[in-house]
């Protein structure tokens, strides 16, 4: 609303500049005598009241064609899910009972709604969508699901993001409750054609070092053959030993000589004293894919990084794994501000894709 009042403001201001030069034209003829420009004046103010009557009869037809619009998708749309169906079929085949799910959707686009069939094939973990009005099928693998969410503020969407697709696609179903069906029902049928990952051991370290450098020994701190090693280290700020380097550097070497040459480091981020570092086998480092790395200040003003979080995704095997290092808020008095600090974080970091929030795409 104040855009729009703004909009028209801005519109006036530049009538009301665009007609002074006229405005003052016509002033200095009518008074030099300019009985003509006088009478051409009152010819044109004349019909002004035509120009208005015109425009009142106009938005009230406008304005009840948008309406009936609107009433006619409102009029589709219950006539599609007024009569939604649920349905659950089991039936045998010959590789067992068929677990299956078909369900009444809406696909919502930029530019124009399709009304759809989905039956979600948990067992063979396919999803086949029947284009209602076009009768066609279109089959897909529950494999190429890359995501699959429940927005929060709209109970019945659910939004999917596929392989190689780089759109996201919005279904609305008749209920909340078929929504969560959807949801599961595909979520499982994804999990039925991608096996379960390796078994991936992770060790993950947080340490707020007091801006003290590290002992000379930190073997002790990391237990060994760890497929995975983070560490991630609050007020870490020091003067290094070896004037030639910064004291991450220096911490980040004595991670890597603990470690020893079976580790490289895949990635790490930096956040004012806030500091992140990953190291992967060597064995696991090129089935590691999609590697990312973000941060979110909540500190002084909400933007200074003496507080706030670093966080890094990446995929192993089939696993997508989000590890976030935090430094929140300090003291008991202050555990209303921790959570908002963690719920800040957490909304902040840019790591999905499409968008998503980090809990809708990464499992662990």
């Amino acid at each position: 609303l104040f855009e729009n009042f703004r909009t028209a403001a801005e519109r006036m201001t530049m009538l009301v500049r665009d007609l002074e030069p006229t405005f003052n034209t016509l002033k200095k003829e009518m008074e030099e005598g300019g009985e003509g420009v006088l009478a051409s004046s009152r010819e044109a103010l004349s019909e002004v009241p035509q120009i208005v009557n015109t425009l009142e009869h106009a938005l009230p037809h406008q304005r009840a064609a948008s309406e009936k619009s609107m009433q006619m998708d409102k009029a589709e749309f219950l006539r599609v899910y007024g009569g939604g169906t649920l349905e659950r079929v089991t039936k045998e085949t010959a590789r067992g009972a068929r677990e299956e799910y078909s369900m009444e959707v809406m696909k919502v686009m930029a530019d124009h709604k399709t009304h759809k069939r989905v039956t979600i094939d948990v067992t063979q973990g396919k999803l086949n969508f029947y284009h209602i009005k076009k009768q066609v099928n279109l089959e897909r693998e529950a494999g190429e699901i890359i995501a699959i969410t429940k927005p929060h503020n709209k109970g019945k969407d659910v939004n999917i993001v596929w392989l190689e697709r780089d759109d996201v696609e919005r279904f609305v179903l008749h209920s909340k409750a078929e929504r969560d069906l959807f949801y599961a029902a595909a979520y499982r049928a994804r999990a039925t054609v991608i096996p379960p990952p390796e078994n991936i051991t992770l060790f993950i370290l947080t340490w707020n070092m007091g801006n003290a450098a590290a002992p000379p020994d930190i073997s002790p701190a990391f237990p060994r053959g760890r497929d995975i090693y983070s560490v991630c280290v609050q007020e870490c700020e020091y003067t290094p030993s070896d004037s030639g380097t910064t004291c991450e550097a220096e911490f980040f070497g004595q991670i890597r000589d603990t470690l020893g040459e079976e580790y490289v480091q895949l990635t790490s981020i930096t956040l004012l004293y806030i500091r992140m570092i990953v190291f992967v086998k060597r064995s696991i480092y090129y089935h590691i894919k999609d590697v990312k790395k973000s941060s979110v200040a909540t500190g002084i003003a909400g933007v200074v990084g003496n507080k706030g979080g670093v966080a890094v995704g990446f995929q192993v095997a089939h696993s997508r794994i989000c590890i976030i290092g935090a430094h929140l808020a300090a003291h008991l008095e202050r555990v209303l501000t921790r959570n908002e600090n963690f719920t800040d974080i957490c909304k902040g970091l840019k790591l999905a894709p499409h968008g998503l929030d980090i809990s809708s795409h990464y499992e662990h």
